[in-house]
């Protein structure tokens, strides 16, 4: 292929990464490239409708083996998550997770926090309530809502929340153990990637669970 061939296709190829991503960038089309050129063979072949039994058998084997790790990662993300809270007033990461959030509001309802958390209403209130008993957060008046109560974090809340963020970024650095820089980089991508797709297909996947 000529050197203007070349050029005229990687235009074309730009063109078409434009219209995947928000913000196109040099970085981000070098990897898009990349993931392009290095399709595996099982995949193009799913695409176009050509798979056989053992290839779809293949995929599957794969999905089912990703699902596993993922369940041994937050295993061990939470085993390593408890060991750095000893001795703080938090006992779950989930505690940690919602005294977070709550760190970088003035104040929220226990609605919207229970839903920035992304959890059920019962296992937010019993969320919400731990940390009121430890005296992380408090309860005050909503003045545009009587029946409701809005929640603010407390001194001891702050203090608890800034020395949790140290021990909990070394929980991270634990987390992802011994993979290089660029092993890393490539595992956001992955990992931001299906963040985004369960984020935008909650509700309908689950409809579909729902039905097996």
């Amino acid at each position: 292929m000529s050197n203007t061939k070349i050029i005229s296709e990687l235009i074309i190829q730009f063109e078409a990464y434009e219209q995947e991503v928000k913000l196109p960038t040099l970085a981000g089309f070098a990897a898009w490239i990349h993931k392009q050129t290095n399709r595996s063979e099982i995949e193009q072949r799913i695409q176009i409708g050509n798979a056989d039994a053992v290839a779809v058998q293949k995929v599957n084997e794969l999905d089912n083996a990703i699902g596993i790790l993922l369940g041994m990662m937050n295993k061990y993300a939470r085993l390593y998550s408890k060991i750095a809270m000893d001795g703080l007033p938090l006992n779950t990461v989930e505690e940690f997770g919602y005294l977070a959030q709550l760190s970088s509001h003035e104040q929220l309802t226990k609605t919207a926090l229970i839903a920035k958390s992304m959890d059920g209403k019962t296992t937010g209130m019993d969320i919400i309530r731990r940390l009121v008993m430890q005296g992380l957060a408090r309860e005050i008046d909503n003045p545009e809502d009587k029946r409701s109560k809005l929640l603010r974090i407390t001194a001891k809340g702050k203090k608890t929340i800034g020395m949790s963020y140290a021990r909990m970024s070394a929980v991270s650095k634990a987390v992802v153990g011994n993979l290089t820089i660029n092993e890393k980089q490539h595992l956001f991508a992955a990992l931001n990637k299906l963040a985004q797709h369960h984020q935008q297909h909650e509700a309908a996947i689950g409809e579909n669970l729902r039905k097996l």
